[in-house]
Order: structure tokens, then C-alpha cells, then sequence
């Protein structure tokens, strides 16, 4: 969806780009509708809108359009513009406003070159390559902005802002007064009415194996038949991470189709059209080249288990210590303790506390009997060491301190603690899960559902009380047989009369798999991308001053699991500077 209107014409003109997946546009008498959003029952939502005498609220087409949307709206006798977005963030949109034009687009390079960007928001970009995400409303380019989660904007004919409101996410901070029972009844049924807004005739589960994509086949499995369902399951060739196991051992449990899919990093033909597929992502997240070589239709639904974690929060022993601190930070004891710990810290910091698992588990627990310095540092990742590698202006450190600071005067419990979290973060999961899925959708010609991020189970699952949804249990290890301690033990119980032991037991596993495809054709790729950057007179990298860091790359083609963290801030780069060349002029 590309719109540009102009104040000279006062017509709206329309120009569509990315059209993998057309955003569906609709023509009443009174108004012209443009929806980016997750139809698959089209008739329905138009049948509805025909009958709008007037122009349609935030809160109705929240409801039609089952939480999560992007849409605009022109009024043709009053020539004015609306624009709504979900609060969740599912769906993006994203504009430029001149005094005579508002360019507006659902993908954020289009909208950049409309509106003949020439330059890069400096300090977006530096909180992106340090934190990994974006502001709420920013975007990586000087004069666009994204419409912020749940706003309500509109336009007269002039082109002027007349109205702008925000309808924010409600998440409790007191928890409910259920049994464990009832709370693990409710949240099965919760996720169960999450998945039935989205149902259709062919409904297909990115299958990980991991417990939230288990709860979606579930879901599914519980509110629809079985021919309706379908899943798919991705591993990386020469893996030893394999999680295909695991999501074959659920469908077949549940008498499921899927379908495993290999990702060969070593095939040029997983690359096709490279750059091409880098520009119609909003966000260019490296798991594209692992999960997105799928093809779908306007008419289905996949479905992706990213959560929010507020039902079972992943809290570790050391994080308990210090969520159980909260309130009670001005106590004698605890401010002592606080002093002693920070002397013991200088001790460990003389030693390479960093190359050894157990010294840096010590490191972490100096820390956390100062609950905001704990938080900070270990929920919110603001390091100002680690900052400083970067050589980014200080007053971006300063930025994001800002952003992520919290009353703790008014936090009272660890519930509301980590809530709290949970809001400031939820920019973060957007721009890691939720933007590139999307995205994924676009390419793939369909349309990808989150349930676990609608507002409703949000609201449920944050009112959890805190000790019962971190509660573990005895399970198995990541990729094997091995007693460990596993979360999430809340989801489980809820699930439990459908799972088989295999899922059921199973501890929270990622397979780590970036680092072969940076060994394969993607590490030649960027790499090719990097090198011919440093030879631009406009370089990205030099620009941003990156070259000490990028060098290590630039001089290896072998890497190991231990350096995808770093590996995911090279592709990042690497995108980065392939916006710099096509999209800047």
C-alpha cells in the first residue's frame, strides 16, 4: 500500500508497490477504505462497512477486524484522512507529511523513497544496532515516522493534523484472586478464543516443536477439524539442533499432517533475489532466510507462536531473588547486602569473569540486590561498557536510560514489576517477532496470525499471580533425555490433556542455526555487501563509524555458535547499508 495525497489536487492519488499481498481496498459511497489486515471472510468486513452511515471508531473496527490492523480511511465529501493501527502492533504503516503531501505506505522504504528521503535518522539506527529495536514510532530513516501502536490520526483537506489520539494496551498490575486450577482453565481457554478470530478452511502452524507453537496446534485442534489443519517445520541442514523431532512427535500425536522443510545454507537458490526480498521487509530479521520460503493465498492462515510471556513469565532462580526484592529496596539489610555485593563484584571483574559460566553467574547475582540496577542491566540490556564499543555518542545511552526508566515508588509487587516490563518491551518482541513475520506474510502472498499478542489474552494472562506463573517443574533437557529443571509450567498444565510427553517435558529450546548460514551463501552475501560499501563514497560504515567492529567478520568465514549475537549485528549492518545504497539519494 503506497497513498500519496496531495493539498494542490486534494485527491487522493494511489500508487501500490509491494503486491505479493494487496491491502484490501474498499469503496463505500461515503468513504474509501484501505486495510492492511488479516481478511480471510472479505465479505463479511465489506457487508459491514457498507452499512456505516459515518465514519466507522477505533473501538468497531478494533472488532471487525479481530485486533490487529492497519487502515486508512478517506472521507470523499470531506476530503479528510483517518488512520488507525492496532494497539498490539500486529500490522505497520508508515508516513512522510510535507506541507502539501502525506505519503503514507505499509512498507517503510517505499515511503522513503516517495518522499526522497536523502539521510538516515542518526540516532535511530544507533539504538538499533546497540538494543536491536526502535522506539515506538521511529523508523531508520529522517523524516519518516511510523504511526505508533493504537493511534487514531486524522487529516483535513489541508493536510493538517486535526485530531490525534492513542488507545494503549490495559495490562493490569494487580493479580487475580483465582485458584491454580481456575487460572489453568482460563488460559486454555483464552488461547482457544485468541485462535478463533482467525479461523479459516486452511489453517497452517509454523511449527517449532516449542511449547507456544504447540499451543496454537492445540488451539486449532480444539476449535476446528482436522482437515483444516495443517503445520510446517523447518530445520537447517548439518544442524545438530534438530527441532523437527519434537514438532513431528505433536502432530503425530495428534494425528496431524506437516510437512518438514530443509533450509540447505550452502544452496545459492535460498538467496534468490536477495536484495529484492531485503527491501520489502520493514525489518530485515535473519530468520527470513530460515522460515520464509513458504507460499500461501489471500484465502488461509499461518500462524506464528511468538508470545509476550506474560501468562508463564522465563524468570531464572537469579532473576526471583531479585523480583522478590520489590518494595522493599530502602530496607537496612537489603542496602547492606547491596554494598557487599558490589565489593565482591569488583573482585570477580579482576578475573575473565566473561569466559567462565559459573563466574559470570556469581557476576549476575552481585547485582541483584539492587533491583533497578538489576533490571536494567539484565531485562532492559543497558551496559554503558558495552555501549562504548560501538564509539555511538553518549547522548543515545542517555536516550535509551530515559526510555526504560521505571518508578519504582509506584511498582509494588513483582506482578506489576515485570508488567511494567513487559509494556517497555513490547517494542522490542514487535520489532524481533512481530514486523518480520509480517513481512514474511507479505512475501509469501498470505497472511501470518499472533494470537498470543491480542489484547485480550494480554489482559488475562498479566493478572496471572506472579509465584504460580513462574512456577517450574521437572522436565528434560533442550535436545536430550537429561533431568532439568523447565518453565512455563502454567502453559503446560493448561495443555496438557492434548500433549505427549515428548512436548510436555520438553525445556524451552531454540535451535541455534544462524551461525551455519553465515558459514554458507548468507555470511558470502553480506559479506560481498559489506566490502562493497567500504568503497562508497556515501559508506554506511563509515558513516557510522563500524569498521573496527565489522572487521572480524570481514576476516573470517568460520563461526561457531558463540558468536551469533554478534553475527545477528552484522546482518543488521549489512541491511543497513543495502538501504543506504537503494534507498538514499
Amino acid at each position: 500500500m503506497l497513498i500519496v495525497l496531495n493539498k494542490n489536487s486534494q485527491k487522493l492519488n494511489l500508487d501500490f508497490q509491494n503486491i505479493e499481498i494487496t491491502e484490501n481496498v474498499i469503496e463505500t459511497d461515503g468513504y474509501t477504505y484501505f486495510l492492511d489486515a488479516n481478511i480471510v471472510d472479505k465479505t463479511s468486513v465489506i457487508n459491514q462497512l457498507n452499512t456505516q452511515n459515518s465514519l466507522i471508531t477505533y473501538s468497531e473496527i478494533d472488532l471487525l477486524l479481530n485486533g490487529n490492523f492497519f487502515v486508512v480511511i478517506f472521507d470523499k465529501s470531506k476530503e479528510e484522512l483517518t488512520v488507525y493501527r492496532d494497539k498490539s502492533g500486529i500490522k505497520s504503516g508508515y508516513f512522510s507529511h510535507k506541507n502539501d503531501e502525506i505519503v503514507i505506505g505499509t512498507n517503510v522504504h517505499d515511503v522513503a523513497r516517495k518522499s526522497s528521503v536523502t539521510g538516515f535518522n542518526k540516532h535511530s539506527i544507533y539504538k538499533y544496532i546497540y538494543g536491536d529495536f526502535l522506539f515506538n514510532g521511529e523508523t531508520f530513516y529522517e523524516g519518516i515516522a511510523e504511526f505508533k501502536r493504537g493511534i487514531h490520526s486524522s487529516f483535513d483537506s489541508n493536510l493538517s493534523l486535526i485530531s490525534e489520539e492513542l488507545s494503549d494496551l490495559e495490562l493490569s498490575y494487580s493479580e487475580n484472586k483465582l485458584s491454580e486450577e481456575e487460572n489453568i482453565k482460563q488460559l486454555r481457554e483464552e488461547i482457544d478464543i485468541a485462535h478463533k478470530g482467525y479461523l479459516c478452511d486452511k489453517n497452517n502452524i509454523l511449527l517449532s516443536g516449542g511449547i507456544d507453537s504447540v499451543a496454537m496446534l492445540i488451539a486449532l485442534d480444539d476449535i476446528t477439524t482436522k482437515d483444516k489443519i495443517h503445520s510446517i517445520s523447518y530445520r537447517v541442514k548439518d544442524t545438530v539442533e534438530d527441532e523437527t523431532y519434537y514438532a513431528q512427535s505433536i502432530a503425530d500425536h495428534l494425528e496431524l499432517p506437516i510437512e518438514i522443510k530443509e533450509v540447505d545454507p550452502k544452496s545459492a537458490s535460498n538467496y534468490k533475489s536477495f536484495e529484492e526480498r531485503i527491501l520489502k521487509m520493514n525489518n530485515p530479521y535473519v530468520g527470513m532466510w530460515i522460515f520464509g520460503n513458504f507460499k500461501g493465498t489471500p484465502d488461509e492462515m499461518f500462524y506464528a507462536g511468538q508470545d509476550t510471556r506474560l501468562h508463564t513469565p522465563s524468570v531464572n532462580p537469579i532473576d526471583k531473588i531479585a523480583f522478590s526484592l520489590v518494595g522493599v529496596k530502602n530496607n537496612v539489610f537489603v542496602l547492606l547486602l547491596a554494598k557487599v555485593a558490589s565489593f565482591f563484584r569488583m573482585i570477580i571483574t579482576l578475573f575473565n569473569y566473561k569466559g567462565n559460566r559459573y563466574l559470570r553467574e556469581l557476576y549476575k547475582l552481585s547485582f541483584v540486590f539492587n533491583v533497578e540496577q538489576y533490571i536494567s542491566k539484565y531485562y532492559f540490556r543497558l551496559d554503558k561498557e558495552a555501549f562504548k564499543q560501538y564509539n555511538f555518542p553518549d547522548v543515545v545511552f542517555e536516550e535509551l536510560e530515559a526510555y526504560f526508566k521505571l518508578d519504582y515508588n509506584e511498582i509494588k509487587s513483582p506482578r506489576a514489576l515485570y508488567n511494567k516490563v513487559v509494556e517497555l518491551k513490547w517494542s522490542e518482541q514487535y520489532i524481533n517477532d512481530i514486523r518480520y513475520l509480517q513481512d514474511i506474510a507479505k512475501l509469501n502472498s498470505t497472511y501470518i496470525a499472533m494470537p498470543f499478542y491480542l489484547e485480550r489474552i494480554a489482559q488475562f494472562s498479566a493478572t496471572i499471580p506472579f509465584n504460580l506463573s513462574i512456577r517450574s517443574m521437572i522436565g528434560r533437557g533442550r535436545f536430550s533425555d537429561k533431568k532439568r529443571i523447565v518453565k512455563k509450567y502454567m502453559l503446560r498444565q493448561s495443555l496438557k490433556d492434548k500433549m505427549n510427553d515428548t512436548v510436555y517435558y520438553r525445556a524451552k529450546a531454540v535451535s541455534s542455526t544462524m551461525y551455519l548460514m553465515f558459514n554458507g551463501v548468507l555470511g558470502d552475501l553480506i559479506r560481498e555487501e559489506l566490502k562493497n560499501d567500504l568503497k562508497s563514497d556515501r559508506s554506511f560504515i563509515n558513516q557510522f563509524k563500524l569498521n573496527s567492529f565489522i572487521d572480524q567478520f570481514l576476516n573470517s568465514s568460520d563461526f561457531e555458535v558463540s558468536d551469533e549475537g554478534y553475527l545477528l549485528k552484522i546482518y543488521q549492518i549489512g541491511t543497513l547499508a543495502i538501504y543506504n545504497r537503494t534507498v538514499l539519494k
